[in-house]
Order: structure tokens, then sequence, then C-alpha cells
């Protein structure tokens, strides 16, 4: 363990701000990260990359700011998460189980994935729960009202446009049927 820049370091380049841990503390948290590389201020985690200030993490490869995390798995780019399970792009969730690119979702929502569709044949993504909802597809990430007039602006009424309400149509009635299902 060395003192690099008002850090505790150690071998594998993980470090602990010497504010807050003595090398004492700085040392035993090392010794609770097994294949760790590039993490800060963590403890009790395996195989990670990169991971700031998480517990009992697993495989979080790559992450890029994965704060507060508790018991995640395979993770990336996840902040204030609890319980993830292969989550990515996530941002303030709880409990979560195989999600992509969720974010400010306070429950777990539901997803629901459109066929190919729009000019890049791609899937467009919902998300949604009782509070909230969401659309990703390429470089859309917006509300469903947003992706409306965002389809309306760039496709208007030709095929992709024609396609992608029909899309947003069979979605708002599946929305509809979980909602009172689960009231």
């Amino acid at each position: 363990m060395k003192k690099v820049n008002n850090n505790w370091v150690d071998e594998k380049n993980n470090t602990w701000d010497c504010s807050l841990y003595s090398e004492e503390d700085a040392l035993a948290a090392s010794n609770t990260l097994v294949d760790c590389y590039d993490c800060r201020d963590c403890r009790d985690c395996d195989n990670c990359r990169g991971c700031r200030d998480c517990r009992g993490c697993r495989d979080c490869h790559g992450c890029h700011g994965c704060y507060d995390c508790r018991g995640c798995d395979n993770c990336r780019d996840c902040d204030n998460c609890h319980g993830c399970d292969n989550c990515r792009d996530c941002r303030g969730c709880r409990d979560c189980d195989n999600c992509r690119d969720c974010r400010d979702f306070k429950s777990n929502p539901t997803r629901v994935d459109s066929p190919s569709i729009g000019s890049r044949s791609k899937i467009a993504v919902l998300y949604f729960n009782k509070d909230t909802t969401q659309i990703l597809t390429g470089c859309f990430r917006g509300t469903l009202e947003d992706f409306k007039l965002a389809v309306e602006e760039t496709h208007g009424d030709n095929e992709h446009g024609v396609n992608y309400r029909k899309w947003i149509a069979s979605a708002e009635v599946y929305m509809k049927a979980i909602k009172e299902f689960e009231e």
C-alpha cells in the first residue's frame, strides 16, 4: 500500500481517500477485493473494474462511476443501484433484474420491445411502471410523450411514422392492461 495524491493505492491500482481511510483501513478494504482493478473506496467486491464506493459487487467490468451500489452483479454504468443483476446504464434503481438503460425508476419497470422498426430497422424499448415511462431507440431517450412528438417531427406520415404509431398504440394498450392488472 502506498500513498499517492492523498489516496492509498494498492498493487491493482484500487484507491482509498486518505481523508476517509487510514492506511490500516485501506489495507483491510483492499484485502476484501478479489481481482478488482482501478476501483475507488470499495470493499467486498469480486472481479470489478473502475467502480466507486461499492459494496458486495461482482463482475462489474468497465464501470464508469458505479456509485453506492450494493449487491450488484454484472452491471455497467450504474448509479445508486441496489440488488441489480446484469444491468446497463441504470440511474437510481432498486432491486433490478436484467435491466438495460433504466433511468430514474423508483420501482422495477416493465419492459416492452418493438419489432425491428424505423429507418434503421432497430428495436425500440419501452420501460414503464405506474410513475414513469421511458423509450430508448438509437440515440433517442425520453418519455413516451416525447417519443410521439419525435416520431411526428422526424417521420410524419411516412412508412416509418405509421409503423411507429402502430407500435406505440399497441404498447399503450399493453401498458393499460398491466396497470389495470396491478390495481
